[in-house]
């Protein structure tokens, strides 16, 4: 029996550890690999290792794939695509398990929303009220359990798809789902969002009741635009896969134009995932605000133990639950550098299917109470980057130790002093040989690097934050484009400058010494020799071709000190003209 990683929505205040193994096809029809990638891989390529492409995500990069022969062994397979050398990264789809408890009857008061001071916790938000109750422009994903649509409270605050005529049959924006006017199932694959479970109804609420209607309760946002990716079916579960395509899902409609400022994520698991962080890392890098659950089973994230959550930090904010006297909830997980703000989770009423209201608890309505801030932050100023949100709504805590606790009045005071910064842009540098300094801005400093497979910066780089200066000198192996971002930081705000360094061969490149360029050639065959010119040659061919452009000879020769030989042979010798090219590799690029 394998085991299997869950993933599960934070609905309630305790996590339980499964230990029976759940495969993926309880929810498919057969296993699913996931495999990390910059391009589509070949199909052959793929089929000769026995599996074929499921889904292919380009926005994530990442490649969903199926066993062609569903008897073959799935560790037999695993071992065939590494060998494949196109992966960075390959796994197994993850099942993921959505939990919730039965409440008490509802709540007549929505504590969460109170000022502190009446009760020892809560938002303030009606002093928040009074600047913004939030916009219909701004769009908050919700990748849960689906929404109820029909709900009477969320009704009005639905996302409407601009690019899809509903109920004609026909995908009208191309985006693989017929009719998504409200949302995708992702499960599915079609455009419907119902909610069986409630947790996703309950989260929508917690964001987004219509407020002010003589109705039910009221979310943190009178006014949003609520889009539901069903992502989790009635039992809670689901796949990192379906997350994943929930996640290129909304970056398509994005991409698209729609307004997506926020996504809410109330799930996780105790196992990393390479895939999932490449999605919500690639969700981060197109300006979206993601807010993470911290998760409830009691557990200091500082050591792991809970994904996303544990490093959701880099890309967004993680929440964790607290309860009507201001304290961390008791089954909340934890973490000093980790777990950085703290929200109302602690019996919250919200909407429930059926037109219905109910309480919940745990990490996941916190999250929700997070998001919903977020989206009032966004509709007071449109132009707010999803990078500052954070520190926004840190406000001067952001220099403290230990989780903060979310504050509407105070984030939108912290607004106003992010708004009367001028945070300077890093400079751009430009291509260089050799070594090479970056001064910053005068703002204090920090630097991150986020290249495409995750590590730190270059080897042999070094920030100085004393001077706020970068130095590096690249080695020969370090040939080649380096993207890097630097993020500036003035203990409120952070704003970020990605910048392309390129390396370039410190020598001039080989040139041919003899025969020489245009020389008449005699026979069928001739001896080429070119000088390296100091450069670190390690591997090089010589192709040849005639005047069509036609290449018929790939040779490799000898390599001798400075001196890289070859004889070419087939030459015609009838008077044509012909082409001779060397192609090699310095420090690993070609």
């Amino acid at each position: 029996m394998k085991k299997t990683m869950f993933l599960r929505i934070l609905s309630i205040a305790w996590l339980t550890m499964a230990t029976a193994f759940l495969a993926a096809g309880q929810l498919h029809s057969q296993p699913r690999i996931l495999g990390v990638c910059d391009e589509l891989p070949d199909e052959a390529a793929l089929a000769s290792a026995g599996v074929k492409v499921e889904s292919w995500l380009p926005a994530t990069g990442v490649c969903v794939m199926e066993l062609i022969d569903t008897s073959s062994r799935v560790e037999s397979v695993l071992v065939d695509l590494s060998l494949l050398d196109i992966f960075e990264t390959l796994e197994l789809d993850s099942t993921l398990q959505a939990q919730r408890m039965p409440s008490d009857p509802l709540f007549p008061e929505q504590w969460a929303l109170r000022d502190a001071s009446e009760n020892g916790a809560g938002l303030g938000i009606a002093s928040a009220w009074d600047t913004t109750v939030g916009s219909q422009a701004v769009v908050v994903g919700v990748v849960d359990t689906g929404m109820d649509a029909s709900h009477p409270d969320l009704l009005h605050n639905l996302f409407i798809n601009p690019y899809e005529i509903g109920g004609n049959g026909v995908d009208d924006d191309a985006n693989g789902y017929v009719d998504d006017i409200l949302g995708v199932d992702v499960i599915s694959g079609s455009s419907a969002v119902a909610d069986a479970s409630g947790h996703g109804t309950h989260v929508a609420g917690i964001i987004g009741a219509a407020g002010d209607n003589v109705l039910g309760i009221s979310g943190v946002n009178w006014q949003v635009s609520l889009l539901a990716v069903k992502a989790f079916d009635a039992n809670g579960q689901g796949l990192v896969s379906d997350v994943l395509k929930g996640y290129e899902y909304l970056l398509g409609m994005k991409a698209a134009g729609v307004n997506l400022r926020v996504v809410n994520n109330s799930f996780a698991s105790p196992v990393w995932s390479a895939a999932l962080e490449r999605g919500v890392r690639s969700m981060a890098l197109a300006d979206v605000f993601m807010v993470f659950a911290a998760g409830d089973s009691g557990l200091d994230l500082d050591k792991g133990g809970a994904y996303p959550a544990a490093y959701a930090g880099v890309y967004g904010v993680t929440v964790g639950s607290m309860d009507a006297s201001g304290a961390l909830a008791a089954k909340s997980n934890y973490g000093a550098n980790t777990v950085e703000m703290m929200a109302p989770g602690e019996g919250i009423v919200s909407t429930l299917p059926n037109g219905q209201y109910g309480e919940m608890s745990g990490s996941s309505m916190a999250a929700a109470h997070v998001s919903g801030v977020a989206a009032l932050l966004m509709a007071t100023d449109e132009t707010l980057p999803a990078s500052a949100l954070k520190g926004v709504m840190k406000g001067e805590g952001s220099s403290t130790e230990g989780p903060v606790a979310l504050n509407a009045k105070g984030s939108l005071e912290s607004l106003a002093a992010w708004q009367a910064l001028d945070i300077k842009p890093v400079e751009e540098i430009p291509s260089f040989t050799g070594e090479s300094t970056l001064q910053f801005a005068d703002a204090p400093v920090k630097v991150m690097d986020l290249p495409p497979n995750g590590q730190g910066l270059p080897a042999g780089a070094v920030f100085d934050p004393a001077t706020r200066t970068f130095t590096w000198t690249p080695t020969v192996d370090q040939v080649g484009d380096h993207q890097i971002t630097f993020w500036v930081s003035d203990g409120i705000d952070e704003d970020s400058e990605t910048i392309t360094i390129t390396v370039t061969p410190a020598a001039e490149p080989p040139a041919m010494v003899s025969p020489v360029d245009g020389a008449t050639l005699s026979g069928s065959s001739q001896e080429f020799t070119w000088t390296a010119n100091g450069a670190a040659v390690t591997n090089w061919f010589v192709r040849a071709g005639n005047a069509q452009g036609d290449s018929s000879y790939f040779l490799s020769g000898t390599l001798s000190g400075e001196t890289l030989t070859t004889n070419v042979t087939g030459l015609p010798t009838d008077g044509s003209s012909v082409w001779v090219r060397l192609q090699y590799r310095v420090g690993g690029v070609w």
